[in-house]
């Protein structure tokens, strides 16, 4: 099944638009009436083919933003404009007036989705090795590609529908490093390696230490994409799969917190997915004492998860998300590309968050401000109460979980958290820091 994106933000002309494209083709249709998230969604290059009407209520020009968009996001989406546009796009179909028939919208979308059979080319998707490593039993042939100087490239099929890791695992011991997959298998695909990996991490179908070492190398994969691609629908995948997985093995192991603490201590490799687990787990069993509407707080609780799997992620060498301070950041060895992108991540990370659908703007603000700093570059060592709550909250926990750390074997947890307290000025960071004190205190009153 192919799958079309729509902007229209009139719901009458939407529902005729999604009716006949479905009766006509039995094609998804996903509709967005923000122009913002609408550019986030169709930058993760899931869609076959865009409608967008170039003009709604006052903001003008809405297409060529969409075709900016396909253009710098390296995708090859298809675009028909509802409203004239003036551009040589090779992305645009064509464009009809503000007020069209619908036998000439499906004229258009014929020929915007038969483009690639015209030539009778099959479009091809690169997956790299350790995206494929990830599922157990692949549904979709998948291929090698050879080039040839002067010709079309050539794909050969190497795995085939049902072949499980074993053929997966010779591959990767020949050298393949990249396979191919059919582009319209692509949204199947993506659905498929989320319900496996989902399960892989599962607290009903796994054991801690299981939980956290899958999660760990798909963090650590899903940062890589990131890294060498920007935003990208497999990292978007990923993550959004890590983060749902671990709302609800936080729920489900509730009367249990101790040992997700233990198993994100022993069972990680990583200091980055120690601490953001942590972060994570301190949140949970402390959202009881803030007060707020009970029905606001599973909001409030994605919002955490999300900035904590976000804040350090364009952190990916060992080390630098170690660096809290001023004193930290000019006493590090890091060459000075790397210094200066540790002391600018929170904002990048932000600004990385934001570009993927659905992030809300509550954690895009969290994780610029994680490290006490509205701006989001640079540290400081004087907290203010000038950040969100939600910001001072996290930042509270975020300092906590570094003395928990290096919490030494001799230690007292009361101490510690009354140290942490006490460090604080701002009565805004010591009412968080309170209310993080009786949520530990509650949690393991109870496990005790």
């Amino acid at each position: 099944m192919r799958k079309i994106f729509l902007f229209e933000s009139n719901r009458d002309i939407t529902n005729l638009i999604k009716n006949a494209i479905q009766n006509e083709f039995d094609d998804e249709v996903k509709n967005v009436s923000n122009v913002e998230e609408a550019i986030k969604e169709i930058s993760m290059g899931d869609y076959d083919l865009i409608i967008t009407r170039n003009t709604v209520g006052g903001d003008e020009g809405i297409s060529a933003r969409f075709l900016d968009a396909i253009s710098s996001s390296n995708i090859d989406s298809k675009l028909i404009s509802i409203g004239q546009i003036e551009s040589e796009s090779e992305f645009l179909v064509g464009a009809l007036p503000d007020k069209f028939n619908m036998s000439e919208l499906l004229n258009l979308i014929k020929q915007g989705l038969s483009a690639e059979k015209s030539d009778g080319l099959v479009s091809y998707l690169e997956l790299k090795m350790e995206v494929v490593e990830l599922i157990n039993k692949t549904n979709f042939d998948l291929y090698t590609r050879m080039r040839r100087p002067g010709k079309e490239d050539q794909y050969v099929k190497k795995i085939n529908i049902g072949d499980g890791t074993e053929a997966i695992r010779a591959l990767k011991e020949k050298g393949v490093k990249n396979l191919f997959l059919e582009k319209q298998n692509r949204i199947q695909f993506t659905k498929d390696l989320v319900k496996q990996v989902g399960r892989e991490i599962n607290i009903d179908f796994n054991d801690f230490s299981e939980i956290m070492q899958t999660g760990e190398s798909v963090y650590r994969l899903a940062r890589k994409l990131i890294a060498e691609l920007g935003t990208n629908e497999i990292s978007y995948r990923l993550i959004n799969c890590l983060a749902e997985e671990m709302i609800g093995n936080l729920k489900k192991s509730k009367n249990n917190i101790g040992e997700y603490i233990y198993a994100s201590m022993e069972h990680t490799t990583s200091y980055s997915y120690k601490h953001l687990n942590l972060i994570g787990i301190f949140c949970y069993i402390s959202l009881p004492f803030i007060e707020m509407m009970e029905e606001k707080k599973d909001a409030y609780l994605d919002q955490f998860i999300y900035a904590a799997y976000f804040h350090d992620i364009i952190l990916d060498e060992e080390g630098m998300a170690e660096i809290h301070t001023k004193k930290d950041w000019l006493d590090c060895h890091f060459e000075e590309k790397k210094k200066h992108l540790i002391r600018d991540h929170a904002k990048l990370a932000s600004e990385l968050l934001a570009k993927f659908p659905g992030s809300s703007q509550e954690a895009v603000q969290i994780v610029k401000e994680h490290h006490g700093v509205p701006s989001g570059v640079g540290f400081t060592d004087r907290k203010s109460g000038t950040l969100s709550e939600p910001s001072v909250f996290f930042d509270v926990i975020h300092d906590f979980v570094e003395l928990f750390l290096n919490f030494p074997p001799d230690g007292s947890l009361d101490n510690m958290l009354k140290e942490l307290e006490e460090s604080y000025q701002s009565s805004v960071y010591k009412k968080y820091a309170h209310i993080l004190k009786q949520g530990i205190v509650d949690t393991f009153k109870e496990e005790n």
